[in-house]
């Protein structure tokens, strides 16, 4: 996640050498973005706030973002809650954020144990790193379909319950539901082809994964192959969670089913030569089949 690193290092601004006010706005802490003298990565037209960090002592209850910040008579569009932000701040209980903002970077409501509640508009384009990590009182959250990016640890130690990935995402980072006890359903998207490692471990109501309909833990659209390290180290999945692929990786045969019937079919697949594609830490194997 090249692009994270670099945003995440926005609030410091040396690395795009732009030009900042801090002010506070509304009982909030905001950085306007004047301009820079290198181009930004991320292409956001100047000027715009970022919301600053805010003082863990007195950044409490329900938190509102508003769309724009006015400074010396000009209106300034939030485009991103900034690094750490609230970090650790354990008294805020819902936040709202605005139209028209594009980032969450990294750890910017981390350990914010007493968070509950939190919309993601419609133009959210990448949740960063550990954005809510040890938020255990969040439980349900709705994702936006301009989401493209989830980046490592996004919502570990959460108490999410169930969640569905739109399918404008692309990428899944390592650890990003990691440690989430409660969480015991999740729809992926063929859209995502490329997954970290232990996305999902240490989530022990996840047991099985397969395609939609077929009532698994993680159910997914993916229909020619899996993105590697797709799920690595999930320690709670059964003896007979196996994926097969041809020797291309463009068909395969899934397992955990209800072996009845498939008993046969199983049985063949296992007398082929194969060779290990992937021996994850848990209890399922990928194999690559030699036809």
């Amino acid at each position: 996640m090249k692009k994270t690193l670099l945003f995440s290092l926005l609030l410091g601004f040396s690395c795009l050498g732009a030009k900042s006010i801090e002010i506070t706005f509304q009982g909030l802490v905001y950085n306007l973005i004047v301009e820079s003298e290198e181009d930004d990565p991320f292409d956001i037209e100047k000027p715009y706030a970022i919301v600053g960090s805010q003082k863990q002592s007195t950044t409490k209850g329900d938190i509102v973002i508003p769309q724009y910040v006015e400074y010396n008579e000009k209106m300034y569009p939030v485009r991103a809650i900034g690094h750490m932000a609230f970090f650790n701040c354990t008294k805020i209980t819902s936040v709202s954020l605005p139209e028209g903002i594009l980032y969450l970077i990294g750890e910017c409501f981390r350990g914010c144990s007493g968070l509950k509640s939190i919309n993601f508009p419609e133009s959210i384009i990448e949740l960063g790193s550990r954005c809510f990590s040890g938020c255990s009182k969040l439980t349900k959250i709705t994702l936006p379909s301009t989401l493209r990016y989830l980046d490592e640890f996004v919502f570990g130690g959460t108490g999410i319950e169930s969640i569905i990935i739109p399918d404008s995402v692309i990428s899944i980072g390592d650890g990003c539901f990691q440690n989430c006890t409660k969480l015991y359903s999740v729809v992926l998207p063929k859209s995502v082809v490329n997954m970290g490692y232990s996305v999902f471990s240490r989530c022990p109501l996840i047991t099985t994964a397969g395609p939609k309909g077929g009532g698994y833990s993680i159910e997914y659209d993916w229909t020619e192959c899996l993105p590697e390290n797709a799920f690595s180290n999930c320690g709670s999945f059964g003896k007979k969670d196996l994926v097969f692929f041809t020797n291309l990786r463009q068909l395969f045969v899934h397992f955990p089913s209800q072996l009845g019937k498939e008993a046969e079919l199983y049985q063949h697949i296992l007398s082929l030569q194969a060779r290990q594609f992937d021996l994850l830490t848990g209890r399922i194997r990928i194999f690559q089949i030699q036809e």
